[in-house]
């Protein structure tokens, strides 16, 4: 897996070693990590109909997961030859449209798994690096959630998106990203009389992820 890998560590660190700053005052807490729910402003992009997961990385930027985008594609079907990947259930989920092609690995634990884990909430952290990775599959591969590529809010973009109404705002739960129904789970979170109109699905996948470059 380290092929399939190779950039996004370098990625990673850079987020990792950002400096925060202090942010304009928001009626949201944006340095805390948030649930986005999609609003009807956004039924023509291609985030309609999305949840992320949102965490500050320092210096007001920002970097989520679309929890709800699973695509056909499987762990197994891209390493055929690693035998502990035909045991991951899930698919692969698109995560956004950043490193599209790298594969990451959300998991529950109390600490950071490496030292190149983005930690996306308390208990919750984004693995990056392909050798904790492999150790995660080869341990534990039903207790991580895959995902390939993520989004990536510059200083300042999320609290003008949030502002202009992109988003609804929930407390960040790492429930989200695990839900059993993913598909479902934009319909549970989305504020009743938003007035989204949802007339048709999603497109997931590989469809998505070529349209849905910021």
């Amino acid at each position: 897996m380290t092929r399939y890998l190779r950039t996004t560590p370098v990625v990673l660190k850079w987020l990792l070693v950002l400096c925060s700053v202090i942010p304009a005052a928001h009626a949201v807490n944006i340095e805390e990590p948030l649930l986005l729910v999609a609003t009807d402003r956004l039924a023509r992009s291609p985030y309609r109909e999305t949840v992320l997961i949102v965490a500050p990385v320092g210096g007001n930027q920002h970097l989520g997961l679309i929890v709800n985008r699973p695509t056909d594609a499987r762990i197994g079907a891209l390493f055929p030859d690693y035998a502990p990947a035909q045991q991951i259930v899930d698919p692969l989920f698109f995560g956004g449209p950043e490193l599209v092609g790298a594969v990451f690995a959300a998991v529950r634990t109390a600490d950071p798994p490496s030292q190149l884990s983005l930690p996306l909430m308390a208990g919750l952290f984004l693995v990056t690096d392909a050798e904790t990775i492999d150790r995660i599959i080869a341990t534990a591969p039903n207790d991580a959630r895959y995902f390939t590529g993520f989004v990536v809010w510059q200083p300042g973009e999320l609290a003008l998106e949030i502002d202009g109404g992109l988003w609804h705002t929930r407390s960040a739960d790492p429930h989200a990203l695990f839900d059993a129904h993913p598909l479902q789970l934009w319909h549970e979170l989305v504020p009743s009389g938003s007035g989204v109109v949802a007339e048709q699905k999603s497109t997931q996948g590989p469809a998505y992820a070529a349209t849905a470059a910021r």
